[in-house]
């Protein structure tokens, strides 16, 4: 096996993240930096860039369903279409403050996000908010992941987890 070095990846600004495409049997996945997104094909090492901002870029995560691709910045949430090429920032529930931390969504396709704090909110497809809190305020929420039924979160204090609508420490 060898390695082969890509270097149209210059403008990306460090540091660089990788995130699967979750789009099943595909060699597909997503390069970001801080302000800008590729699609980036791993077997044939073609890519392509599909968004570029000014803002900072958190995290991703590609809807299968939709073909949606959200975007958790320092300003919000971005959902961008692929189908039409629209560009549409969510407008957030007032208690959510910027920057969105982590982004993943469910099999109900509820859209979950943190922004480093005690509280994690969800984004129905009906586009209904709903949030969910842990009592202590120096607790820090970070990543998120599905797992099954459940919602993971890691945090500065411990794991938790969403089930069956109820935030709870593992």
């Amino acid at each position: 096996n060898s390695v082969k070095i890509i270097d149209d990846f210059k403008s990306l600004n460090s540091p660089v993240f990788v995130k699967k495409n979750n789009l099943q049997n595909t060699n597909n996945v997503f390069i970001y930096s801080h302000n800008q997104i590729y699609s980036f094909d791993s077997s044939s090492l073609n890519h392509q860039i599909i968004y570029t901002t000014k803002n900072k870029i958190n995290d991703i995560f590609k809807d299968i369903e939709t073909n949606i691709i959200w975007v958790s910045t320092n300003k919000g949430l971005i959902k961008l279409t692929k189908n039409d090429g629209s560009i549409i920032t969510i407008n957030l529930p007032k208690e959510i403050p910027n920057p969105i931390f982590s982004i993943v969504q469910d099999s109900n396709e509820t859209i979950w996000v943190t922004y480093k704090s005690n509280e994690i909110y969800s984004y129905s497809k009906s586009g209904i908010w709903k949030r969910f809190e842990f009592k202590d305020k120096k607790c820090h929420f970070g990543n998120l992941s599905v797992n099954k039924k459940n919602i993971i979160i890691s945090s500065d204090i411990g794991v938790f987890k969403i089930e069956n609508n109820k935030l709870t420490k593992i």
